[in-house]
């Protein structure tokens, strides 16, 4: 075997492994990026959920604090910048009927969070039932 030969295949021997190495590197830190987004993406989602339904079920004539106001706010923006075409659709639906009428219904848009993010989690899917978006409230 000549020089030649012995250091192509040595440069071979060292190439591939690296090669491989950067590959792996590379693919694992596309995972970890999409692990992350969607980390980030769950938490804002999660905390839109809470903040409408922290709003919801006071009884008739019951007023939003300043606060419970900032929250839906908060909320729809946070689905407007993070939530899929649907539920951007219906928190824009669940806000034009607030803006019309002082009060809206976000049975809708909270029962696709919530599925929405327990797909996401790998959770059993919830009922599909409106009246099953509960909104409990001690007195």
């Amino acid at each position: 075997m000549c020089a030649a030969e012995t250091t192509t295949i040595e440069f071979w021997k060292i190439l591939i492994p690296t090669l491989i190495a950067i590959f792996s590197w590379w693919a694992a830190k596309k995972k970890d990026l999409q692990n992350k987004r969607k980390e980030i993406i769950s938490k804002y989602l999660i905390d839109a959920y809470r903040n409408i339904d922290n709003c919801c079920g006071r009884g008739e004539g019951v007023s939003l604090t300043a606060e419970q106001k900032k929250g839906i706010e908060q909320a729809i923006a946070d689905v407007q910048l993070f939530g899929s075409s649907s539920q951007i659709a219906l928190a824009k639906k669940f806000i034009e009927s607030m803006n019309a009428n002082s009060s809206g219904d976000p049975r809708n848009l909270l029962a696709t969070l919530r599925n929405d993010l327990r797909k996401e989690l790998g959770l059993p899917a919830a009922s599909d039932d409106l009246n099953d978006i509960v909104h409990w409230r001690l007195l």
